[in-house]
């Protein structure tokens, strides 16, 4: 009976002691595990060309992990589709040329822990261009081996690229307030404005929201500044979150596109819908015992004509 015990004691003493060392080499393992991790400066860059000539550029690509990287560097087409602005970069149109005449002195870089390098690049023009706005997007990509998969992990960062070339620049856009009704039953307001890029070449627009109550105190401000562009439509949203439960405001929206500034202002009533509720249990509870106190009040009065009789 006591080598029995003795030898159940053992078997658990046993497997607390390999599962323990499971435990052990499992987490070491993890937290041993070097993590990588790229980052490119700056994410945009804003440029002009000319026909026939030669524009020289430059980014930093920095390895802000823990692990060596080998890093390719490549070229990319950029353009957006719907007023999301959802970015596409295997799509070739005029607007994106430029991909074609992009050049690097090299195209893979090696990289240690905390090392960045600067990537230079050349864009050699050709002599005849379209007119407008030409965009690209170069990207760092890191070719990682799989780690105790088959699946090799790629991370990318990219820079994107906004050039002008010399010649004919139209900058033409207009903005398109979407329309506010006047009572919002909400908890949390969203202004929409449509900004709409009709020339050849990409435009900033300042967007600026405010919104007021009757006194002039400041009770919600945002401000955006984004790029369209040509012929395209972006659709800006700003969010007001919390929303008070009642209030009696002006909202105020600017934008600033093209040299011109393009303005919308309107008075909105804000009711949450939980004041709502309980303004309309106050009413249900008021009108009710208003009839009840009616009826009462008129079988009390039959009463006592009927005791007078």
């Amino acid at each position: 009976m006591q080598r029995n015990i003795f030898l159940q004691l053992n078997w658990r003493t046993a497997t607390t002691f390999v599962a323990a060392m499971l435990l052990s080499v499992v987490f070491f393992s993890h937290a041993a595990r070097a993590e990588s991790q790229i980052t490119l400066s700056p994410t945009s860059q804003h440029i002009k060309i000319a026909p026939g000539k030669t524009h020289e550029g430059a980014f930093t690509v920095i390895n802000s992990g823990d692990a060596p990287l080998d890093v390719r560097i490549y070229v990319a087409p950029y353009q957006v589709q719907n007023e999301k602005y959802d970015p596409i970069f295997s799509k070739e149109t005029p607007r994106t040329q430029i991909s074609r005449w992009v050049s690097f002195e090299r195209n893979t870089y090696s990289l240690k822990p905390s090392e960045q390098v600067e990537v230079p690049y050349k864009i050699n023009t050709p002599q005849s261009i379209p007119d407008g706005g030409q965009y690209a997007a170069i990207f760092a990509e890191t070719n990682e081996e799989p780690d105790g998969s088959s699946i090799a992990k790629k991370k990318r960062v990219g820079v994107i690229l906004y050039a002008r070339p010399d010649g004919k620049t139209v900058e033409s856009g207009k903005v398109e307030f979407t329309n506010i009704s006047n009572l919002q039953i909400v908890t949390g307001l969203t202004f929409n404005q449509r900004i709409i890029n009709e020339g050849n070449t990409d435009l900033s627009a300042q967007s600026n929201v405010t919104v007021k109550s009757l006194s002039g105190k400041e009770l919600f401000t945002d401000s955006q500044q984004k790029i369209v562009l040509p012929d395209t439509t972006r659709a800006v949203p700003t969010e007001w979150k919390n929303t008070p439960h009642f209030g009696i405001t002006t909202v105020s929206q600017k934008t600033t596109l093209a040299g011109k500034e393009f303005a919308d202002e309107r008075t909105v009533i804000i009711i949450s819908p939980i004041l709502l509720l309980i303004l309309g249990a106050a009413i249900i509870l008021i009108v009710g015992g208003g009839i009840y106190g009616a009826r009462r009040s008129k079988s009390k009065r039959r009463h006592a004509s009927r005791n007078t009789r």
